[in-house]
């Protein structure tokens, strides 16, 4: 009895035939996968860069378009023109807001300054005031005896004990308790003159008294003068007066001879 008969053999390819048809194996699990990862990568993969660029050039071709297009090219002229306008209508208000402060900075210093020359002016009318107050009361005990004569002597010494002795004889004989410590000091009052003019034009002599109540003892009794020695007859008694308190008493000498001259008194 015969046996099965053995399968026929498959006849392997030979030649060409064999290198076209590779014989495949069975996939396995490992293989799937690298199968699967490889198809979802060329499915992410970035576009050719043939497509990108060609892509590219076509969406700046349709924004070069739009821009370049009549009623684009109008709106943005019109948009310009609008800002053009806002900046300078801006820039005049700027301007005329700078003129304004400008002019309000200068009314305001303006006032400043003139507040401040005025302070300084009042500072310094004060200052004379009270220069002019100290020098009064530095003048209240001081007389100015006007035409003695000078003396010739020629140390200068000589002619100041002179002078002394002439107001101190001069000043007794009005009898109102004079003594010579009641004189503190006397001396001329100017320059010396020198050659022929000695003698003629006589300085003033200015004598500083130790107390008022000597000196308006004496200037209350000027009227014995006419009755005094030939030498005191021609003597002038005045206060020491300040140069304001003088320029005020030629003003006045001035007006009381206009007023005299155009009102004159009913003989």
């Amino acid at each position: 009895m015969d046996g099965p008969e053995p399968p026929a053999s498959v006849s392997e390819p030979t030649g060409a035939l064999a290198a076209a048809e590779p014989v495949t194996e069975p996939a396995t699990g490992d293989k799937i996968m690298k199968k699967r990862s490889s198809v979802h990568a060329a499915a992410i993969s970035p576009l050719p860069s043939a497509l990108v660029s060609h892509t590219g050039r076509r969406r700046k071709f349709k924004q070069s378009e739009i821009v370049t297009s009549s009623p684009m090219k109008l709106i943005l002229k019109s948009k310009a023109s609008k800002q053009e306008e806002t900046d300078k209508f801006t820039g005049k208000r700027y301007m005329l807001l700078d003129d304004t402060l400008k002019r309000e900075f200068m009314v305001h210093m303006n006032d400043e300054l003139g507040d401040f020359q005025r302070t300084i002016t009042e500072s310094k009318q004060h200052v004379n005031d009270m220069r002019e107050q100290e020098d009064i009361e530095a003048r209240r005990c001081n007389v100015v005896l006007y035409r003695v004569p000078e003396s010739s002597a020629i140390l200068s010494e000589d002619r100041r004990k002179e002078d002394i002795t002439f107001c101190q004889q001069f000043f007794h004989g009005f009898n109102v308790g004079f003594t010579p410590e009641d004189m503190k000091n006397a001396y001329r009052l100017g320059a010396r003159q020198v050659g022929e003019d000695v003698g003629t034009r006589p300085r003033p002599i200015l004598v500083q008294f130790a107390s008022r109540h000597i000196k308006n003892l004496i200037m209350e009794s000027l009227y014995k003068i006419k009755s005094l020695a030939m030498k005191f007859k021609n003597i002038v008694v005045a206060h020491d007066l300040t140069k304001k308190q003088k320029l005020e008493c030629k003003e006045l000498v001035t007006q009381a001879k206009l007023n005299i001259r155009d009102f004159p008194l009913a003989c």
